[in-house]
């Protein structure tokens, strides 16, 4: 099988478009025809098995990002500006997938991207704030059936959350949320559905508290 084995490659500090690239990245980008199109300040590791997936990344800091693809002809996509902290994790698992984060979006820590099954995607707009400890998920990882008809229950669905949302911490945004522009999502809440604009959303699962509200990024002390 034509598959890289748990292949890791770790990139520090300064990686530019054009920079001297390891004979890692070489090797999974010609042998296995994965794309490297990077320029960031920080650290990235990847661990790829798979061909053919592309990976474009023009973001500000990145502080130990580990990215997992398991699967062929995937997109990972950070625009500018883009701040991650410590700990954060993107995984993608299948083929066909999309992963894109919008310019001038920030993470604390401790936040986990996954998309899984094939063809869906997480779409994270521009100036959106996640908190920590926070989840995005497009599957529930194992299927479940009923058992009359054996028909599967559970499809994945793919995670849209638009321009200008902050997500406090311990949340969990699961598979078919479409999160409206300018939202709010309160701490320790559940999304798994579309909500409309400008809300204050919050609970498990989530519900919309407060209409026509805005946020900013200035820090209250």
């Amino acid at each position: 099988m034509n598959i890289i084995r748990n292949y890791m490659v770790r990139i520090p500090l300064l990686h530019k478009v054009g920079s001297n690239i390891s004979k890692k990245i070489r090797f999974l980008r010609y042998k296995y025809k994965n794309s490297f199109d990077v320029n960031y300040i920080g650290s990235i590791s990847y661990d790829i098995v798979g061909r053919g997936n592309k990976i474009s990344i023009h973001a500000t800091e990145i502080n130990h990002l580990h990215v997992r693809i398991r699967g062929n002809n995937n997109t990972l996509t950070i625009n500018n500006n883009v701040i991650i902290g410590p700990r954060c994790s993107i995984w993608i698992k299948g083929d066909g997938i999309s992963i894109v984060i919008g310019d001038n979006t920030t993470f604390t820590q401790d936040c986990h991207l996954c998309a899984q099954e094939n063809d869906t995607s997480i779409v994270i707009g521009k100036d959106c704030m996640f908190s920590n400890h926070i989840v995005v998920r497009t599957s529930d990882s194992h299927p479940y059936y009923d058992i009359n008809s054996g028909l599967r229950l559970n499809h994945a669905k793919s995670v849209v959350i638009k321009d200008h949302v902050w997500i406090a911490p311990n949340c969990k945004i699961m598979k078919g949320s479409i999160i409206g522009e300018g939202c709010i999502i309160g701490s320790d809440s559940s999304t798994n559905k579309e909500y409309e604009n400008t809300c204050l959303i919050a609970g498990r699962p989530a519900k919309i508290i407060r209409t026509n509200v805005r946020w900013t990024r200035e820090k209250l002390f």
